[in-house]
């Protein structure tokens, strides 16, 4: 499943700079796109895209080292696993 996580500038340079070269969630990170503000373009956040392993190590990750990202992470986490409800079926002969 895709999990999107949207993480401020700073938690995201912070991330940057703690996990190893190597890791699989650092090329995940290295990823994101920057999303800037339209009215004085400062930053306002780095979203990217994962599987749900690599955001739920990024979540541990984020336990330890980094309180701030912790309901960032868990939230995307929580809204990638709902369900979709089934489709409704729609017309006169539909009983």
């Amino acid at each position: 499943m895709d999990v999107r996580i949207k993480l401020s500038p700073e938690t995201y340079e912070f991330f940057l700079h703690q996990i190893p070269e190597g890791l699989t969630t650092l090329k995940a990170l290295e990823q994101a796109q920057l999303i800037r503000s339209r009215m004085n373009s400062e930053p306002l956040r780095y979203e990217f895209d994962c599987n749900d392993d690599l955001a739920v190590s990024l979540l541990r990750f984020a336990q330890i080292y980094c309180n701030e990202a912790v309901s960032e992470i868990d939230f995307a986490l929580r809204v990638a696993r709902q369900e979709k409800p089934p489709a409704r079926r729609r017309g006169f002969f539909w009983g």
